[in-house]
């Protein structure tokens, strides 16, 4: 089974990464591998841009959502612990 972003998380970083509507559309259609070819394939630059800052969006929203469901009593990646450089 393919990977695919739910409708509510597309929608929601849909609406961070305003503007992103042809991307948008392509992500809530298809097998994710297929769509994010067409996403790389689009013709104009802008629109790959705002293909990769929907993407970007999208994942911000499934990791919270992840770290509410999987890790909220506390977990042991090590990747939630990364310190900020020169902090």
């Amino acid at each position: 089974m393919a990977w695919r972003p739910s409708p509510k998380a597309t929608a929601a970083s849909a609406a961070t990464a305003a503007g992103a509507h042809t991307p948008a559309v392509l992500l809530t259609h298809g097998p994710i591998d297929q769509q994010l070819g067409k996403i790389a394939g689009l013709p104009s630059v802008d629109e790959r841009r705002k293909g990769f800052r929907l993407l970007v969006a999208v994942l911000a929203v499934t990791d919270e959502r992840r770290r509410e469901r999987f890790c909220s009593g506390g977990c042991g990646h090590w990747w939630h612990n990364l310190s900020i450089a020169g902090a």
